[in-house]
């Protein structure tokens, strides 16, 4: 019989991404992670395997926690362009402030376009989620098409694209250190696109 796991799981998923997030995936060590959790690290070997896949856990945990919600009621609002709208800038608010679930999603796009060799399990996994934000866009912007609110002139494909670009481009703008208000007029002069 396995040995009860003496530490909750989900708390060290936090801890770990707050680390990757904040000093950056190479930066980070298996230890320093197993210090801030308070556990040997032989533990967390022994739970999530390596530091590759603690990597590719702390992704799917940030996703099912905080992305795919937040995407899901984007798809599913009866006011798709506003619901488009209110998540950029929120994007851009909660980046600023640094909160550890934008850092994620800035975690999620430095996984997804700079550790593709090293960790390519979690870079597959960061790729699929921008994929599931692309596609939850899209069934928004149908409807939004429908209802007269985003244009017809353009091909959904073409907008949820569009859409994952400036995502991209915000947080990495982000790093770059831009200002919240420059960031706030991108945003709206890239969202002006959606507009009937």
């Amino acid at each position: 019989m396995g040995r009860k796991l003496s530490y909750c799981k989900d708390d060290a998923l936090v801890k770990a991404a707050h680390l990757f997030s904040s000093r950056g995936y190479e930066k980070t060590c298996m230890r320093e992670i197993a210090r801030e959790i308070d556990v040997p690290v032989a533990s967390l070997y022994h739970t999530f395997g390596d530091k590759h896949a603690l990597l590719t856990a702390t992704l799917e945990a940030y996703f099912e926690n905080t992305m795919k919600p937040q995407m899901d009621l984007i798809a599913a609002s009866p006011q798709p362009l506003q619901a488009i709208e209110n998540s950029f800038m929120q994007m851009i608010e909660g980046c600023s402030k640094a909160a550890d679930a934008a850092r994620q999603g800035c975690m999620m796009l430095h996984t997804a376009t700079e550790l593709g060799d090293e960790v390519p399990a979690a870079a597959q996994a960061a790729k699929r989620m921008m994929g599931y934000a692309r596609d939850q866009y899209t069934v928004a912007i149908k409807r939004g098409q429908e209802a007269g609110e985003i244009t017809r002139a353009l091909p959904y494909e073409f907008l949820s694209s569009h859409l994952v670009a400036n995502m991209i481009a915000i947080k990495t703008w982000l790093r770059m250190g831009a200002s919240t208000e420059q960031l706030r007029t991108y945003a709206q002069q890239a969202l002006g696109i959606l507009k009937a």
